[in-house]
């Protein structure tokens, strides 16, 4: 007596068939959380970038709020709106030039810029230099040990703007990264 096989499922080919789909799941399953990890890279990249470029363009295009703010006692952002560095579209103001490089990095008043440049959620250097690069002021908050290897492979955003300081060019440099 001959047995016909047609249309029977052998339980070999049962099991392969289920091993190549849980192998098939387990690699779509990998492959989709390291998309999602590179996306959420990628946007906080943007995030930083954006927060840069904002807060550098604030810094050479506008005067701030008020206006005169460079004449108040300390830089506040509970009374002041706004932070910027200039008397006219990238034409530095002085005064306002120095009182803003006069803040240091361990200061409440780093902490009022923070918050009026729109990066409270990072840490900054700003740097004026003249074209040759000599720095003219400087603002230093640079991380040290593991933070600033990590800052400086990963999370770090660097913009420049050439703006007008006392009827010379200048370059306004800022460094900003996660905190």
């Amino acid at each position: 007596m001959r047995l016909n096989r047609k249309g029977q499922v052998f339980s070999i080919d049962l099991v392969l068939a289920s091993v190549f789909i849980i192998f098939l799941l387990m690699s779509m399953l990998i492959i989709s959380g390291k998309v999602t990890q590179r996306i959420s890279e990628d946007e906080a990249r943007m995030r930083l970038d954006e927060a840069t470029s904002t807060a550098l363009s604030q810094l050479v295009e506008v005067s701030g709020k008020p206006s005169n703010w460079q004449l108040l006692p300390s830089i506040d952002s509970g009374s002041m709106g706004s932070i910027g560095l200039v008397s006219e579209k990238n034409a530095l103001d002085g005064e306002k030039t120095e009182k803003f490089f006069s803040v240091t990095a361990d200061s409440e008043e780093y902490n009022q810029t923070k918050m009026l440049l729109g990066l409270q959620n990072y840490r900054y250097n700003a740097t004026l230099r003249e074209l040759n690069g000599t720095p003219i002021y400087s603002i230093n908050a640079a991380p040290a040990g593991e933070l600033a290897e990590y800052a400086l492979m990963n999370t770090t955003s660097n913009m420049s703007r050439l703006a007008i300081l006392d009827e010379r060019i200048v370059r306004l440099d800022l460094g900003v990264w996660i905190e």
